[in-house]
């Protein structure tokens, strides 16, 4: 495995080879066929996984039995680990859309590396803290916009309503 590739990933990218040669000690690459399930929701978590090249497509399950694409993602992704940190099963699926190179991290050997204090993996955990308040920033920044322009919309009914009110019972 190319220890100097993981540093493109923006959430390894200030790690050392020494680091990197810890963490992913026991982790193996992965070529992936069009159409390959990387994982399935409500299946058992375990592994993390950091999309190398390729394109993936996450989805989840709709109450009426259909499933609703969430995003496609590609490479320098990184994959399962909410579910790793909650210790929960995946909660969404992950297919490959294109031949895919992934590597794939054991998450119980990550938190074990965690356990023991090491260096490379407390870094990891603070870079993952990081990455996931940088997406909940956004999270909420997108929310804000929507509420903004749900405003905008619902002020604009209103306005549109009460001139109607207003020409058409006009005495």
């Amino acid at each position: 495995m190319d220890l100097h590739g993981l540093q493109r990933f923006s959430l390894l990218q200030d790690f050392s080879d020494a680091e990197l040669r810890e963490i992913f000690a026991t982790a193996n690459e992965q070529r992936l066929t069009a159409g390959t399930f990387i994982c399935r929701e409500g299946e058992p978590a375990g592994s993390l996984y950091f999309v190398v090249s390729g394109q993936v497509e996450i989805s989840k399950k709709a109450k009426n039995g259909g499933s609703y694409v969430i995003t496609q993602l590609s490479d320098g992704a990184l994959l399962g680990e909410l579910s790793w940190i909650t210790g929960t099963s995946y909660g969404a699926s992950v297919q490959t859309k294109q031949e895919t190179v992934v590597i794939r991290l054991d998450g119980a050997e990550l938190t074990r590396q965690l356990q023991k204090n090491s260096a490379g993996a407390q870094k990891f955990h603070v870079a993952l803290l990081k990455l996931l308040a940088g997406r909940l920033t956004r999270m909420n920044e997108q929310v804000l916009e929507s509420q903004a322009k749900l405003d905008d919309q619902k002020t604009g009914e209103i306005e549109r309503l009460r001139e109607r009110i207003l020409r058409d019972w006009s005495f």
